[in-house]
């Protein structure tokens, strides 16, 4: 879901109302759910977005078993995040860093930041890991082999950073 706090109602309202549809069906078929968040084109990430995401989803009955979310740089974030959890839904699984199309460093200080909390479990990467080789494939800049071993290169170097940031050493 592209979405943040301060989007216009009847697009909020839309959007919220469709994620109750889908926490419901979930619920009546017995399936897991997972809702990511991502920002908006034109909307900023601020100091409070995590914690009001999530707070507004529980507050309408959105309960998924993962939370997907943004790459945010700022541990005290995904603290609160954990709370609201903890507060709305103590038995959800947990939450995922997003890579988005975060430049290394940015996904590794994410990365970092997100490590701190417990109740985030790893990342769900993608266009971070492969966006930049697709790009250089598809110019014909680059052929198989080597967009192969960038993606593989930039996936090994973003799980030793979470590794790193977790205390975990192969």
């Amino acid at each position: 879901v592209y979405a943040h706090p301060d989007d216009p109602v009847d697009m909020a309202e839309a959007q919220w109302r469709r994620l109750e549809q889908y926490t419901a069906a979930s619920m009546l078929t017995g399936r897991r759910i997972l809702v990511e968040f991502q920002t908006p084109a034109g909307f900023a990430i601020d100091d409070q977005y995590l914690p009001r995401m999530l707070g507004r989803a529980y507050e309408r009955g959105v309960r998924p078993h993962w939370w997907k979310l943004p790459p945010i740089a700022d541990e005290r974030q995904w603290h609160q995040a954990a709370a609201v959890i903890d507060e709305f839904d103590p038995s959800c699984e947990g939450m995922l860093v997003l890579g988005q199309t975060a430049q290394p460093d940015d996904l590794n200080r994410a990365l970092a930041a997100a490590a701190s909390e417990p109740r985030v479990r790893g990342f769900a990467v993608g266009r971070a890991i492969f966006g930049a080789a697709v790009q250089a494939w598809l110019a014909g800049t680059a052929g198989d082999r080597q967009l192969i071993d960038d993606v593989a290169a930039r996936y090994s170097a973003t799980i030793a950073s979470w590794q790193a940031a977790r205390g975990v050493w192969r």
